[in-house]
């Protein structure tokens, strides 16, 4: 079963140990070890660095894939690709980087709510 999450990282030639980590787990465990990593993560605060090694399966692998992808500029061309000429719907990037408060966070910062 393949994870939700890196769609993306099916896109390309992925170096071995993303290749293999694109591969292990159910679900269940999969989102064991996202979860696992998420509240390292966290409590890291988001510090790559600083996450104490444990049980989280190959999310780093998987999340150093992606910032592999981002970095090289990949990664945007890979969630916008829509198989048309005209790309316009920008759904998959929002909900890709809306996994989380990121984006709520910065349109709070920005006055952005609508409430004022």
């Amino acid at each position: 079963m393949q994870m939700r999450v890196p769609t993306p990282l099916h896109s390309q030639q992925q170096p071995a140990d993303v290749a293999a980590a694109l591969k292990t787990a159910s679900l269940d465990r999969q989102t064991a070890w996202a979860t696992a990593f998420d509240t390292a993560l966290t409590n890291a605060d988001d510090d790559f660095t600083r996450v104490p090694a444990g049980n989280y399966g190959p999310v780093p692998a998987l999340a150093k894939g992606l910032t592999a992808m981002a970095v090289s500029s990949a990664l945007d061309g890979v969630l916008m690709a829509q198989g048309g000429f005209y790309q316009t719907d920008f759904t998959k990037q929002i909900l890709f980087l809306g996994d989380g408060s990121y984006l709520d966070d910065a349109a709070t910062a920005a006055h952005l709510h609508g409430d004022r």
